[in-house]
């Protein structure tokens, strides 16, 4: 008597899924350190997380691309995701931008974008915000909550209970800017921050 095949989608005794996978890739050591902790609260998800080489965007994007290829990450179909921290600080244009999120949705990247800075995130935790902040005035405000603020040390034990809070500072934030972002004008959503998605796709995978 012959032996039956094993179907295709049967899945062996012995053997058991791979976990998700999901590749953070950041512009500085700031995001990297925040990001690192949400690497001991998953179940059943393998994070990563990395300082890029080179930090403007289209090259953080090009260095995503790689991760994924050396890495064989199955982004296509959603299997594995992999999320880029971006800052729009830098001298761009909203032209510049376009052309960012066009390519990462080519590639099926994810763009995590704040308008200044990442500390825009930081300070959602305490305080909604609605008007233009500089870098130096934002930093400042920051330092009230957590003195002696220095980019790249690990603040995630002073922040970490009020995420909840930055999630919804951050929702209300985006729906100010929405007329903005749907006429591509993400310079001029300042201040703006969209780290709390990728905040919202790991707390899924709370423990």
């Amino acid at each position: 008597m012959g032996r039956g095949k094993v179907g295709k989608n049967v899945r062996r005794v012995g053997t058991r899924e791979p976990n998700k996978r999901i590749y953070i890739l950041c512009e500085g050591q700031t995001e990297e350190a925040y990001f690192n902790n949400f690497k001991s609260r998953r179940v059943n998800i393998d994070v990563k997380v990395a300082k890029a080489k080179q930090t403007d965007p289209i090259s953080l994007l090009a260095e995503a691309n790689r991760i994924i290829n050396d890495k064989q990450l199955d982004v296509k179909s959603g299997v594995d995701e992999i999320w880029c921290i971006v800052d729009l600080d830098v001298a761009v244009d909203n032209d510049y931008v376009v052309q960012l999120l066009s390519r990462a949705k080519k590639h099926c990247t994810n763009i995590v974008y704040s308008n200044p800075c990442f500390e825009v995130w930081f300070l959602l935790h305490y305080e909604r915000l609605n008007t233009n902040i500089s870098i130096k005035k934002l930093i400042k405000k920051l330092e009230k909550y957590i003195p002696n603020y220095k980019k790249g040390e690990c603040i995630f034990t002073y922040i970490g209970d009020q995420t909840d809070n930055a999630i919804l500072n951050a929702e209300r934030l985006e729906k100010i800017n929405a007329e903005k972002i749907k006429i591509l004008q993400y310079k001029e959503c300042d201040p703006h921050t969209e780290v709390y998605k990728l905040v919202k796709k790991l707390q899924s995978f709370r423990i």
